[in-house]
């Protein structure tokens, strides 16, 4: 049986089901003329929360067509549609029906490219959805223009929990912008901002935020290009935000002076429950700085180290302060490809008997 003619059964098949509510497509061959069919049977179909069609072949026409079934079908919450080669025609049309949907909650455009116009569409849909919780854009082209006008959308969007970005192309405009959104916002509580081209100024933006009451409690700024002064800002503001439970500073070049910072805001800070530094430049002396502050931090719970430049010393230093510290229940201090060779066995040792008393993880 060819594809087509498994997806035409298929989408017969959904047209009476009254059980399947999982549909996962991803990584397959359905065309455009499949994503007809599976469109029309979800104009009729209601059982089916979430629909998987990433990686295919859908195009513009699939997207019009699934457009079409977003304004009568009332069930469907999930919809995936990462990489599918769909224009601009196809964005609009998804987000106009967007509009007065409101049973759709997950909507993804992975690995796509979204411009400025399609950016603007989305945006539009933001300002008046009362129903989309999570939104992911993640490997698109997004730029600073995108970026503003997602920005103008989180000043009156009050459902959106989770937005999700990965582009290099935005820079300090469009996330100054998206920062002095989250000033108003009151309800996105997940903000993945990875690879940006965001630099101090940026951050100075972002530390206003974090100063202040915030809906943010996960804060991912992976790949980021802060600078070492924008890390200061950060950590500056980290010390007194009372929202946050977990932040990504990975692979952001982070270093003994950035160490210093953010090691200060661990003694202050009682929130923060997990904090991702993998893949920087910590060596021995930054953390020893860090594993200093567990001493008096008693909330957090996870601490990733992994590739960084520790050693034996900088190992025991953690050895100590665990032995102090209570709350720290995962601390990686590995390498992407196994155990860190530069860690003693004894060291070694000494963490895992730590990390795993049983009086840690009741404490």
């Amino acid at each position: 049986m060819s594809v087509q003619e498994y997806v035409h059964e298929l989408a017969s098949a959904l047209r009476a089901n009254a059980v399947l509510e999982k549909l996962l497509f991803d990584v397959g061959e359905i065309d455009s003329a499949g994503a007809v069919m599976l469109a029309e049977a979800l104009e009729v179909n209601t059982t089916l929360v979430e629909l998987d069609l990433g990686r295919n072949s859908i195009g513009t026409a699939g997207a019009l067509a699934l457009a079409g079934a977003l304004r009568v079908n009332r069930t469907l919450q999930k919809l995936k549609l990462s990489a599918n080669a769909i224009e601009l025609v196809g964005i609009v049309a998804l987000a106009d029906a967007l509009k007065a949907n409101t049973t759709l909650t997950t909507l993804h455009f992975m690995s796509g490219a979204l411009g400025c116009e399609e950016m603007t569409a989305l945006a539009a849909m933001l300002k008046v959805n009362t129903g989309l919780i999570k939104l992911c854009l993640v490997g698109n082209t997004v730029d600073d223009a995108g970026a503003n006008a997602l920005a103008d959308a989180l000043v009156v969007n009050r459902t959106l929990t989770s937005l999700k970005l990965i582009s290099k192309h935005i820079g300090t405009e469009g996330g100054v912008a998206l920062f002095h959104a989250l000033k108003t916002n009151t309800t996105l509580s997940e903000l993945r901002l990875q690879s940006s081209s965001i630099d101090t100024a940026g951050a100075v933006a972002l530390a206003g935020v974090l100063e202040g009451p915030t809906a943010l409690t996960q804060l991912c700024l992976a790949s980021g290009s802060f600078g070492t002064e924008g890390i200061e800002k950060i950590a500056d503001a980290l010390a007194l935000n009372t929202s946050l439970t977990r932040l990504d500073l990975s692979i952001g070049n982070i270093g003994t002076v950035e160490a210093v910072a953010l090691a200060g805001a661990l003694r202050a800070n009682t929130t923060l429950l997990s904090l991702d530094l993998s893949f920087n430049a910590i060596d021995d002396a930054a953390a020893a700085m860090l594993a200093d502050a567990l001493k008096t931090n008693t909330t957090l719970s996870a601490l990733d180290l992994l590739d960084n430049p520790i050693t034996t010393e900088g190992a025991a230093a953690f050895v100590e302060a665990l032995r102090e510290n209570m709350a720290l229940t995962r601390l990686d201090l590995g390498t992407l490809f196994g155990e860190a060779d530069d860690i003693s066995e004894e060291i070694r040792a000494a963490l895992t008997t730590l990390l795993k008393d049983p009086a840690r993880a009741a404490a």
